[in-house]
């Protein structure tokens, strides 16, 4: 060991937390000094000259001292003067490197944080789709998922499902285009130049799955109605609150056309039985949508209420509110012989608006779909509740008389 490298290591063992903090060690390679934390840890640190393009000083840090040794140290801050002279910044450049590696799931995270109009339950399925379908690939850099990975990938999602397969590829995509603009070099550099889930297109392998148009059959929903009831009322003489709550919102799911999850997070402090009016707050498109209740849903509410007295109109023992019924809707598909969902129920609703000859703009609001921007007469029909009461109870009507509810 030369003499100059006994005296640095003497210099930077001899270093103490209540002495000056900084120390340069080597006056050859300008600006190298260690910085002594108050931990007592050293690391090696470069401040550079000031230079006509950075007329700041630029401070670079190298690593810790004993895990990087005095010469390496130099060796790393001569190739850093060296782009300095340049006029370059390796500080910029260790922070390009660092987005050009952002992994797929903090890209995810990114675009989550920064969609303002993503919906809690929209975020955890696009979530539940990548860690599930790309599982190998979700810790990895983004820029390192290829075209042929992309193609092979869909093609074996989707021999097990179409819609699946699909749906995965449109939240990678996205993830591909928010990346283009969110994570530029210093000088703008795109890193994301292409997005390789165009692969799909290019060799038409998206499957296009066509939307599903499964309801309730006219002639299959006396029944349906029937089983449906019957279960409610007998969860309720049996205490069973879970099986209760979902076999009620069910039948609301026909008389109102809400979502399943407009219909399972309702609460009741935003159902006004004195004016009639049932309020959706948590939509899908963040609409906010006031219905006015008609007299059968009325009554199947109030009966709801007086079994539960909770919070949720929909309450689950110990987790608040149902929240995935799977288990006793496929217990009741069973009972009445046919496999029927919340959505199917809302087409189901649709169609009978339909055949009730309700107006396309009420039905729209009904719904809670939005108008198209270039519709101008549509910005013009302020639909409330009230205005809406008339058409909802010509269609509660139809599917009562449909439906054989008699006097229930």
């Amino acid at each position: 060991m030369t003499e100059k490298k006994k005296l640095t290591k003497r210099l930077l063992n001899g270093l103490q937390p209540t002495e000056k903090r900084y120390k340069v060690i080597d006056t050859e390679t300008r600006g190298l000094y260690v910085e002594v934390m108050p931990s007592g840890s050293r690391i090696f640190r470069l401040r550079s000259n000031r230079t006509s393009k950075h007329r700041s000083e630029i401070t670079i840090t190298i690593g810790r001292y004993p895990e990087i040794e005095p010469e390496a140290a130099r060796e790393v801050a001569l190739t850093h003067l060296v782009e300095i002279a340049k006029g370059n910044n390796p500080n910029e450049k260790r922070v390009d490197r660092k987005k050009r590696a952002v992994s797929l799931m903090r890209v995810f995270q990114d675009y989550q944080a920064h969609n303002k109009n993503i919906k809690a339950v929209t975020a955890n399925k696009y979530e539940a789709l990548l860690r599930r379908n790309l599982a190998d690939w979700i810790e990895n850099p983004l820029l390192y998922i290829s075209r042929e990975q992309i193609s092979e990938r869909h093609r074996v999602l989707s021999d097990h499902s179409q819609a699946q397969a699909d749906g995965t590829f449109r939240v990678l995509r996205a993830l591909f285009n928010f990346a283009k603009e969110e994570y530029r070099g210093q000088e703008s550099e795109i890193f994301f130049d292409e997005n390789p889930v165009e692969i799909l297109k290019h060799r038409k392998q998206w499957n296009n799955v066509k939307r599903k148009t499964t309801h309730v059959k006219k002639s299959d929903l006396p029944k349906w109605w029937r089983v449906v009831f019957k279960e409610w009322e007998q969860a309720k003489a049996d205490r069973e609150v879970y099986r209760a709550s979902v076999c009620c919102s069910l039948l609301v799911a026909l008389l109102t056309g809400l979502r399943k999850n407009e219909i399972l997070s309702l609460e009741w402090r935003h159902v006004d039985f004195n004016n009639d009016i049932l309020t959706v707050n948590d939509t899908k498109n963040g609409d906010a949508l006031e219905l006015p209740i008609s007299p059968l849903l009325k009554s199947i509410l109030l009966s709801q209420k007086a079994f539960t007295r909770e919070k949720y109109a929909f309450p689950s023992p110990g987790f608040g509110r149902v929240k995935e019924p799977k288990k006793v809707t496929a217990d009741l598909n069973k009972l009445v012989g046919f496999p029927i969902g919340y959505h199917d129920l809302r087409r189901t609703f649709a169609t009978i608006a339909e055949g009730a000859v309700v107006g396309g703009y009420a039905l729209k609001r009904l719904l809670n779909h939005r108008t198209a921007r270039s519709d101008v007469t549509a910005g013009y029909t302020i639909l409330t509740a009230e205005e809406l009461r008339e058409p909802a109870a010509k269609i509660e009507l139809r599917i009562i008389e449909i439906a054989q509810v008699g006097g229930h």
